[in-house]
């Protein structure tokens, strides 16, 4: 539109059929128009503005709502940036704090210990000298020795007296107690951190705690009274024959029908009268014979699976027998010269423990090559267990779990020097398993519950609750299957059943 200054005056309106005078450019119209056309273009103008503005309001209002919502985010991102910085540095303060500390007891240790090398140099030169009839050696030997016993005698009553200041039982189960804390500590920051991410997801809402355990599948209709339960998660190699048995890949039998890599295999009260254990899927659906040429009419006192050497280990009270996924057995583990009463079976990556009954004890053998390892002599810790022919057992970290029937209780003990690192009051444990996190998980057959519980005894959880889904009949053997997603194997021997739970616990893989 031509400025007015260059039209002529005697212009007449764009619009067809109007001759008044041109009074300016139109803004939708961009010609010109006369004063009343103007107005209408400038009416409509506005209107258009007026009715984008109704539009865009709506669109406004969500903008400076998200406007607001990204600015709380990035200042909630730096507050969170900041206050998981301040909780690697105070969780470092706290490491090096503990670490010094028990740097400083093994470092004392290592040096009282290195203060009576001298006597293992004395046995060393006493065993050569015997060996070679040499009597004038071992008199010079001892002579010398008994010189240095005056020094020695004194380094023991410091190290006595050092002892008794800080109290002998806290001294010398520090490992125990500090690994067991700690433990309870990753179960703390986990849930904590689970509820904190449950935050992350959606502004104000409620956020649900979830139990520990949570009902995944059950095993149903066994054809027999489940007592025992060993998890496994590796069964490459295997497959089933015509029969439904347990074979290994390429035999004559095999049909090469699918082996699943997760599942459990489970051994029957000795009442039920079967001759073989039992290989199940988690849901039930794959079950499989395992055949294995043992005395089925002796009980057994549990079941072991070492799912890396793709090995079950079997325990009876005077023997533990160890063999192939599909029962073919590879040794026996049994006295020579004194008979065994075994009530308890366990094991870890290297090892496998036996709880005695006539010593005691439990008795460590080495898995690779079924050789004794050590002895740790339970007396005075463990009740006389009259009448009692099974236990329960498991291994964690520097530790290992025993129940005791008699005393109502489970006991944890230092595998290294064998003390007694905690009691967990509990009346009736019939058996017990331990997952890595540190949760712990007790069996009671009697009052059909399941407890799950910490380190420091604190129990998060009772499954088998009559007024829940989870209600138990006649819980016994436990084991943990140990995956991303840990889950709990639960034989229900009243109810022919094994139980599969979910265990919403850190994995540590």
């Amino acid at each position: 539109c031509a400025p007015m200054s260059e039209a002529s005056t005697s212009d007449a309106c764009f619009i067809r059929g109007c001759g008044a005078p041109v009074s300016g450019c139109g803004g939708r119209i961009p010609q010109p128009l006369c004063q009343k056309h103007l107005d209408q273009d400038r009416q409509k103008v506005r209107e258009l503005q007026r009715s984008v503005q109704n539009k865009l309001a709506p669109m406004k209002a969500k903008r400076d709502q998200l406007r607001t919502y990204q600015q709380t985010l990035a200042a909630e991102l730096q507050a969170a940036d900041d206050l998981l910085d301040e909780a690697f540095d105070l969780l470092t303060k706290w490491r090096t704090s503990v670490t010094t500390r028990l740097t400083e007891r093994h470092d004392g240790a290592l040096e009282n210990l290195t203060e009576f090398s001298v006597l293992q140099e004395y046995d060393s030169a006493v065993d050569a000298a015997e060996s070679a009839n040499d009597l004038r050696k071992v008199f010079e030997l001892s002579s010398e020795m008994e010189l240095k016993c005056t020094d020695l005698e004194d380094k023991l009553e410091e190290a006595d007296a050092e002892e008794t200041a800080e109290g002998i039982d806290d001294a010398r189960r520090i490992v125990g107690d500090v690994s067991g804390s700690l433990r309870d500590l990753l179960l703390l920051v986990d849930r904590q951190m689970r509820e904190v991410v449950q935050r992350c997801e959606v502004a104000n809402t409620t956020v649900i705690e979830k139990e520990i355990c949570e009902l995944h599948s059950e095993i149903l209709e066994l054809d027999g009274k489940p007592q025992w339960v060993a998890a496994c998660t590796n069964t490459e190699g295997f497959t089933s024959d015509s029969a439904g048995r347990l074979v290994k890949v390429g035999s004559s039998s095999g049909s090469g029908a699918e082996v699943p890599a997760k599942c459990v295999f489970v051994m029957f009260h000795v009442d039920s009268k079967k001759d073989h254990i039992l290989l199940c899927s988690l849901d039930g659906s794959v079950r499989l014979t395992v055949n294995c040429d043992i005395d089925w009419s002796i009980r057994s006192i549990g079941i072991h699976c070492d799912s890396k050497r793709q090995a079950l280990f079997l325990g009876q009270p005077d023997r533990v027998t160890v063999a192939d996924l599909n029962g073919y057995i590879r040794n026996v583990i049994k006295s020579s010269d004194s008979d065994y009463k075994f009530l308890a079976i366990g094991g870890c990556s290297e090892k496998i423990y036996l709880l005695e009954q006539k010593s005691i004890s439990i008795l460590c053998w080495s898995k690779s090559d079924t050789r004794f390892i050590s002895k740790i002599n339970l007396a005075g810790m463990y009740s006389e267990c009259a009448g009692v022919i099974y236990e329960g057992l498991s291994p964690l970290g520097n530790s290992i779990l025993v129940t005791d029937w008699n005393a109502n209780h489970v006991l944890k003990i230092c595998t290294i020097s064998g003390r007694l690192i905690a009691t967990y009051e509990l009346p009736t444990p019939a058996d017990v398993v331990a997952h890595q996190s540190g949760l712990i998980f007790v069996s009671q057959s009697i009052k059909n519950l399941v407890r799950v519980f910490k380190q420091d005894g604190e129990v998060l959880q009772t499954v088998g609750m009559p007024d829940d889904s989870t209600a138990m009949a006649d819980p016994y053997g436990l084991d943990v299957l140990d995956a991303d997603v840990p889950m709990l194997a639960i034989c229900q021997k009243g109810g022919n059943a094994v139980s599969i739970f979910k265990v919403n616990a850190p994995s540590l893989n």
